[in-house]
């Protein structure tokens, strides 16, 4: 039973994750929305878990901010140093 909620929650933020990279200005009931089994506050649950493993990072308020994946921004600096010290 366990295993299976750990599954489902690892589907969700990765379906998260595929929201923000299409559009980081997605706001909590928009992300709910296009899920569409989950509220609102399961998206925040979601996304504090994200920001809390440092896969996300909110630039900017609440209001006009935008989502940050910051997996990315690593894979792509790692990219960035090896092909330098090629």
């Amino acid at each position: 039973m366990a295993e299976e909620i750990e599954k489902t929650t690892q589907k969700t933020t990765q379906k998260i994750l595929e929201i923000i990279r299409e559009n980081p200005n997605a706001t909590r009931r928009e992300i709910a929305e296009k899920l569409g089994d989950i509220t609102p506050d399961g998206v925040k649950y979601n996304l504090e878990k994200l920001k809390k493993e440092e896969k996300i990072r909110r630039i900017g308020p609440d209001k006009g901010g935008h989502w940050e994946i910051i997996q990315n921004i690593k894979q792509n600096s790692q990219k960035i140093r090896s092909k330098i010290s090629q």
